[in-house]
């Protein structure tokens, strides 16, 4: 899932709108009847998945999601966990179903960290969060068993040699 296609811009204006611009929440689609019901005055039903955004939007800095998931594909068969630095992909199928990048210092994502040992901690975390939104929604995604094993990088490796 490429950057372009799911880090689309949230725009909202209106009276009593601020302008303003936040790159330090992870917004969704999602989060989008809840800021209209918001705005609206009329009470958001609990069982919404998103999130109001008026408190983002006026420069406060609540407490928000750490992660935001995204689907592709016909069958559903692809799902992204983005946290503010890393994004992880994930496949239901195929020889190497997982993805991992650091896009702040790969925003082109050239580079799959899926195998880096240095990064082992961030890729758990990230399976862990995608596991937890699928058991919390009760999507039907099937996570792939994994058995990637995280190597050392080969500047590493070499120097072991």
């Amino acid at each position: 899932m490429y950057e372009e296609a799911v880090a689309v811009p949230f725009l909202m204006a209106g009276p009593g709108i601020k302008s303003s611009i936040d790159n330090s929440h992870l917004v969704s689609g999602l989060d989008i009847l809840p800021t209209l019901l918001d705005y609206a005055g009329i009470a958001i039903p609990p069982s919404l998945a998103g999130r109001s955004l008026p408190q983002i939007v006026d420069g406060d800095n609540p407490a928000w999601r750490e992660y935001v998931v995204a689907e592709y594909g016909q069958n559903a068969d692809l799902r992204m966990v983005r946290t503010l630095q890393y994004k992880y992909v994930v496949y239901a199928k195929g020889a190497n179903p997982e993805q991992f990048f650091d896009c702040d210092a790969d925003p082109g994502e050239t580079n799959n960290f899926i195998t880096e040992i240095s990064m082992k901690a961030q890729i758990d975390s990230h399976r862990n969060m995608l596991r937890e939104f699928v058991q919390t929604t009760q999507d039907n995604f099937k996570m792939p068993q994994t058995t990637v094993n995280a190597q050392p990088a080969q500047s590493e490796e070499r120097g072991r040699r």
